[in-house]
């Protein structure tokens, strides 16, 4: 394959290699790229969504048009206000800098609210919303795009490949979708979760929207907006089905992340005494500020950010390979395989999934606007090159179009963002910084000052990181590796599926890079590459909780997609039709077992929270909740603070102690169990719910039948009382610990 520059370059690219296909076509991505008519169209658009915000917020909408408006201003007028003053070429980046950059500015500027005590996020939002809708103006009366911001020729190119084949699998799928939500119950799912109850045609749907997108995405000539369709087809079949039959968010340790917001949003400042999430507490100030201004519960939304975080980090993804390959068919293929191998279940409504974002966006300005200067790399390339006996090819490389000053600057603000807001990312980022200044990143010293800022962060909050969880946990990468899950009583499949679907991805991203060294590719994909690797570190030091090596994947696995999707697009186009349709319907079978094969015990019940929420209202201070087993959604309501229980991320749970685990309980463990349980506080109450019977079941953490007799042995003592039910969910008090609220499901 000769190496050719392409009529529409991304003028941004740093590892920029145009490819023309085997029947010597050129891509054709210009539907990707971003006109001075469209950026005056989408600016137009945003100086609306803030007139319109402010006016919903004022008249009280419902809360879900509340919730959407505010959340589409929130995430991006001050980005949009930001890339005002700066040169974006394409979509994609256009996209996630918008996006990252509000998000870092909200978490600061919520943060710095939050720390001084003055908390008023409405009036910052009103302001900061103002301000950013006046540069949107003053930036489109410059462009005098408010006199004609269409044309027949921008609408022509934009729907060019939109044919009727074309966009007939996406919409039958999603037709599909929508027919067979009425048809899943999700208290019916047992072990493979969501894969044994849906009906046969949600996976038809899913299969037909697979297809569609694997064929289209290495089409030469797809209109990009086509694709961009399809992906979010895939984003909603993924991730939006279990928000779209549940009725609270999944996953119990959620509304740990849940209450966080409600202490921050009810106090107006946070609490570093309470928790490590008070001493991080960037996404939690960001998320209290938010519900504040759109006067909606987390609860209510904190189901959707899966849907919302997995859409904006695979819009990342597409902008990362875009700028590295400068490819549309790569982008389009990598994204897919992306989202079809991320299985680790970090979108969820936490500091990761943000966090996430912002490092995805930060590697992006440093893959586009801060370019790999020196040797290193060419000498890696050559040593490469012997290796596979291949002659290696100089990439073409566009200037930036930034001031080097300005992409720090920015890459600085995402930094600190994620600083602020998770323990581990930040380390993660300066692993990956590191790497690419060792191929040749310019300034040096940008990977240091990112170190710096994490480091001088760390500092106030060591000893209680120490204390808690462990700063190091011994320089042995093989026990690091170690995922610590409960697997013993599930079938080796159900086990396994995971860890086979990332072993499979890292294989196929070797072969990957082996095929682009044998087409003398290796120096533009030694970058990528490098960034692959470079989250392993982390188990020469830490075992994360027993999640080292799901972190690990996770911060590789973009790369490993980019890698996996640029040999792809290096097939004829037959085969790399056959390839991708294949290969992508097998991973995502995979993906479905590890992904929501588990949705049996991570969906929780609607009363289940209202249990939870009804026990941090109304229980004294200072009273405890235990658990009979695991799986509850445990401190939601923002008196958690003052409840008491175990420190870091342990629940107060019975099975954590051997004495009752492993073997079936009654009413003989009665006073044992009222002594763990008053050994955190005289007032204690134990809770019994659907979603841990369905834990044990699943995993085995007891043997069959036990929560079934220690209930009936809890119901029946004279020491306990009955003190809250409902259809999935009993609380049971210890006599004198407490009185009883007013309600209608008090001791009924």
């Amino acid at each position: 394959m000769s190496a050719v520059v392409e009529a529409f370059p991304p003028a941004s690219a740093t590892f920029d290699l145009e490819l023309s296909d085997a029947a010597g076509q050129r891509p054709a991505t210009a539907s990707l790229f971003l006109t001075d008519r469209a950026r005056g169209l989408v600016e137009l658009c945003l100086i609306a969504v803030f007139i319109v915000t402010c006016v919903i917020d004022a008249v009280g909408a419902p809360s879900a048009l509340r919730c959407m408006s505010t959340l589409l201003a929130a995430i991006s007028l001050p980005g949009a206000a930001a890339l005002t003053m700066l040169p974006v070429r394409d979509w994609p980046t256009a996209g996630t800098l918008i996006v990252a950059i509000s998000i870092a500015v909200g978490a600061i500027t919520s943060l710095v609210l939050a720390w001084t005590g003055w908390w008023h996020p409405v009036v910052v939002a009103v302001a900061l919303g103002a301000t950013s809708a006046l540069v949107l103006g003053a930036d489109l009366r410059r462009r005098s795009a408010a006199r004609s911001f269409a044309s027949r020729r921008r609408v022509a190119t934009l729907l060019r490949g939109l044919t009727p084949q074309g966009v007939a699998p996406l919409g039958i799928g999603l037709a599909l979708w929508l027919v067979s939500l009425p048809q899943i119950n999700a208290a019916e799912f047992g072990e493979s979760g969501l894969v044994g109850r849906a009906p046969p045609i949600f996976f038809i749907g899913l299969a037909v929207t697979i297809a569609g997108a694997a064929y289209l995405a290495v089409r030469p000539g797809t209109n990009g907006w086509l694709i961009a369709a399809y992906v979010v087809g895939v984003v909603i079949y993924l991730y939006g089905t279990i928000p779209a039959i549940a009725d609270s968010p999944q996953y119990a340790w959620t509304y740990k992340h849940i209450g966080v917001t409600h202490l921050i949003g009810a106090t107006g400042t946070v609490h570093p005494g309470v928790d490590i999430y008070n001493r991080w507490p960037g996404m939690f100030t960001l998320s209290a500020a938010f519900s504040a201004i759109a006067s909606v519960d987390a609860v209510r939304y904190a189901g959707w950010a899966e849907l919302v975080f997995a859409a904006l980090q695979a819009s990342a993804v597409a902008a990362i390979a875009l700028s590295a390959t400068g490819r549309r068919e790569i982008a389009s293929v990598a994204t897919l395989v992306w989202l079809v191998t991320n299985w680790i279940g970090q979108t969820y409504f936490s500091p990761q999934a943000m966090a996430y974002l912002l490092d995805l966006a930060l590697l992006l300005v440093l893959v586009q606007q801060l370019p790999l200067q020196g040797t290193a790399r060419r000498r890696l390339t050559a040593i490469v090159g012997r290796i596979v006996r291949a002659p290696q090819t100089e990439p073409v490389r566009p200037p930036a179009t930034w001031n080097p000053r300005v992409a720090v600057a920015i890459v600085l603000l995402l930094a600190a963002a994620a600083v602020v807001s998770h323990q581990l990312t930040p380390y993660m980022v300066i692993l990956q910084a590191l790497v690419l200044t060792l191929l040749g990143l310019r300034p040096r010293w940008l990977a240091l000052a990112i170190a710096a800022m994490t480091v001088i962060y760390l500092v106030p909050n060591l000893s209680y990181v120490q204390s808690h969880y462990g700063l190091f946990n011994g320089l042995n990468p093989l026990d690091n590796a170690q995922v610590q899950r409960l697997q013993a009583h599930r079938a080796w499949f159900y086990s396994h599926v995971g860890g086979l679907l990332s072993l499979i991805t890292m294989m196929l991203a070797a072969l990957a890079a082996l095929r682009l060294a044998r087409r003398g590719l290796a120096q533009p994909a030694l970058p990528l590459a490098a960034l692959a690797l470079a989250p392993s570190a982390l188990l020469f030091a830490n075992n994360y909780g027993g999640e080292g090596s799901l972190r690990v994947f996770l911060f590789s696995s973009p790369w490993l997609a980019i890698l996996i999707g640029w040999a792809v697009v290096t097939l004829a186009f037959r085969w790399r039709a056959l390839v991708s349709i294949v290969g992508l319907s097998t991973l995502s079978t995979l993906f479905l077992f590890a992904f929501i094969g588990n949705a049996g015990t991570n969906v929780i019940p609607g009363d289940e929270v209202a249990a939870s929420n009804y026990f941090y209202s109304h229980a004294p201070a200072h009273s405890v909740l235990m658990l009979a087993g695991e799986d509850f959604p445990l401190e939601v309501g923002r008196r958690y603070a003052v409840m008491a229980g175990p420190g870091g991320d342990h629940s107060p749970n019975l099975l954590e102690s051997p004495q009752f685990r492993n073997r079936m309980l009654g009413a003989s463990d009665v006073p044992a169990i009222i002594r763990a349980i008053q050994q955190y506080s005289p007032s204690g109450y134990l809770v019994f719910s659907t979603t841990q019977y369905r834990y044990a079941a699943y995993f085995g953490t007891t043997p069959s039948g036990t929560f079934e007799n220690l209930e009936h042995a809890v119901a029946q003592s004279s020491r306990f009382t009955l003190w809250y039910r409902s259809r999935n969910a009993r609380i049971y008090r210890v006599r004198g610990a407490g009185g009883c609220a007013p309600s209608t499901n008090c001791g009924r």
